[in-house]
């Protein structure tokens, strides 16, 4: 195991995947050390609908990106922010109002990061370069990604699809932690 300093870490990006009906929300904090020959998993986090005390909507979306946000990566002195490297967000291109529901809020909060809609990479493409960096020896992951982790383990092929690779997307595994990383 590898220990990075918060001083180790000049660029952070958050991806950010939005649920549907059988699937949740995913948020995962990525950085990069100061040369970029590391690629390292800060934080992730699933929230489904089922484990919140009330509906999720676009409100309630945005208070609990902005708190993951700050508990991620932002360190706070006496309600002042002190010391804060996040660079963008990159969100799910496919919902747009969300999104720019996402940014305003980020922009309140925290006006310097970017908020943009994902460039969304071939999905083998994007498994190929994590697989990549992996093999590397370019990739960490923390304890705080028990989400992420957790996706890592149970991701399987579609055994339906005989021509191709495709990832299995029915809601039995957690597609979202996966999305919300690779959007990074």
């Amino acid at each position: 195991r590898r220990q990075f300093r918060k001083e180790d870490i000049t660029s952070i990006e958050i991806g950010l995947d939005f649920g549907g009906n059988q699937s949740g929300h995913a948020f995962v904090a990525r950085g990069y050390t100061d040369d970029y020959s590391n690629v390292i998993v800060l934080k992730s986090k699933r929230v489904k609908a089922s484990d919140e005390n009330e509906e999720i909507d676009s409100n309630k979306l945005d208070e609990l990106f902005c708190e993951f946000v700050g508990d991620a990566v932002v360190v706070q002195r006496w309600d002042e922010i002190e010391y804060c490297n996040v660079e963008s967000v990159f969100y799910d291109n496919a919902e747009t109002v969300l999104g720019n529901s996402i940014r305003n809020a980020v922009e309140r909060k925290y006006p310097w990061i970017a908020v943009k809609g994902a460039k969304k990479r071939a999905i083998n493409d994007r498994i190929r370069c994590t697989v990549r960096l992996m093999g590397a020896g370019r990739f960490w992951i923390t304890d705080d990604c028990e989400s992420l982790q957790t996706a890592f383990s149970d991701a399987v092929w579609n055994q339906d699809i005989k021509e191709r690779d495709e990832r299995l997307d029915d809601g039995s595994t957690d597609i979202d932690s996966h999305d919300a990383f690779e959007y990074t």
